[in-house]
């Protein structure tokens, strides 16, 4: 008798256990396997291309200025509004901060990010130079640094008196014509880089390296 209740019983304590297992398999899913937001994605209707910035940003730096060189100036102009719009968020910028800030935005269009075109010599020429003098009043060189020549968002403890860190360890890491490798610290040599991708909005060729060694 006692044998017989052992064996009724049996397959009740085998389910019990199988149903916990489920239980707890279902509580903790395996998250190891979740893909990384896609970088970009195409719209059905127009077929275009739009880029996510902070999923953009997560990729390496020389990727990001592979793909930046071949993009569209339309998606280079979209990628840097999206930041401007991040800058706009931040309640750590004075008022000529602010300012200075609103200038560029109301200023660029896509033409701009267009090499080829008279809008981007003229946007270069005629703005840029004046621009990078007057900001150089009232940002840092950390702070235009990660304001205006990175694609990250703006943290306002990493432009602290610092030079970027993300590009201690590049090749071809600034362009000689605008230097924001941090103060005191020049972008020299020379080096074969990407046509363009660095300086402000990326709009200037990478054509030095930051020396540190000062």
């Amino acid at each position: 008798m006692r044998k017989l209740l052992l064996i009724l019983a049996l397959p009740c304590l085998l389910l019990a256990s199988c149903d916990k297992k489920e239980v707890v398999s279902s509580a903790t899913p395996n998250t190891s396997t979740t893909d990384p937001a896609p970088v970009a994605k195409t719209t059905p209707t127009t077929g275009s291309v739009i880029y996510d910035r902070l999923a953009f940003v997560q990729l390496p730096i020389e990727q990001q200025k592979e793909l930046y060189n071949g993009m569209t100036p339309e998606n280079r102009y979209e990628l840097w509004k999206d930041k401007i719009r991040n800058l706009r968020e931040m309640a750590t910028f004075d008022a000529d901060q602010v300012a200075t800030i609103n200038e560029l935005d109301n200023r660029i269009t896509y033409k701009e990010f267009d090499i080829t075109s008279e809008e981007y010599q003229t946007f270069m020429s005629d703005f840029m130079s004046g621009f990078n003098l007057k900001a150089r009043q009232y940002f840092s060189i950390e702070q235009l640094y990660y304001a205006f020549g990175s694609l990250e968002d703006y943290n306002a403890v990493a432009a602290g008196p610092q030079p970027p860190v993300i590009d201690r360890i590049k090749n071809c890491n600034c362009s000689k014509a605008v230097n924001l490798c941090g103060t005191q610290v020049a972008c020299a040599g020379s080096c074969a880089g990407s046509e363009i991708g660095c300086g402000y909005l990326w709009l200037y060729s990478c054509n030095g390296r930051c020396d540190f060694s000062q």
